[in-house]
């Protein structure tokens, strides 16, 4: 069994994504750890708007979907910048965020405020991943979406009770199948 954080990382690098853009953030702690086993690199930026920044440029001059991860509530309200950024220059970007759990949804959690709203005028693809055992899918989608046609940003958002509950690893699908 893997955690959801492990299935996303394990989809990441399985796609070829070699570094992931941050600022460390206990929402997505799990996360950090779960890329560093796969193998990916994590940069650690000054702050979520430059760790976008630099996820946007990265993968522009590798040409590739470049990919950051903020946490929660004012993590996300930072990097907003660096996502209008991407969507206004059709750059392929996914951007993970952190969110409260699912069970605290809607009651005041700690930095809890309506993030898809946010990023949806922005994004090609802005979702909540509410089931570890569906995140490869939701990665999947969120690539598909930052590569076909115009290419942009695409957004998914990961409670923290998702990032740590646990499921089999599905089969994982690689950037070459995703544009079939």
């Amino acid at each position: 069994m893997d955690t959801g954080a492990q299935i996303i990382a394990k989809s990441l690098r399985h796609k070829g994504i070699e570094v992931v853009f941050t600022l460390c953030g206990g929402h997505v702690q799990p996360m950090h750890d779960a890329l560093l086993d796969e193998g990916v690199r994590v940069l650690d930026a000054r702050d979520e708007r430059a760790a976008v920044h630099m996820a946007h440029a990265y993968g522009r001059m590798r040409r590739e979907t470049g990919v950051a991860m903020v946490t929660a509530g004012p993590g996300l309200t930072n990097a907003v910048t660096g996502i209008a950024n991407a969507h206004a220059s059709g750059a392929p970007l996914l951007v993970i965020a952190g969110a409260a759990p699912m069970r605290q949804r809607n009651k005041g959690a700690l930095q809890e405020i309506d993030q898809k709203a946010i990023v949806s005028p922005i994004t090609k693809m802005a979702e909540t991943i509410l089931e570890a055992r569906r995140a490869a899918d939701y990665v999947d989608r969120a690539f598909r979406a930052a590569r076909q046609g115009c290419p942009g940003p695409a957004y998914l958002e990961v409670p923290t009770d998702v990032l740590r509950g646990t499921s089999p690893c599905p089969p994982l699908k690689g950037p070459e199948e995703l544009m079939s």
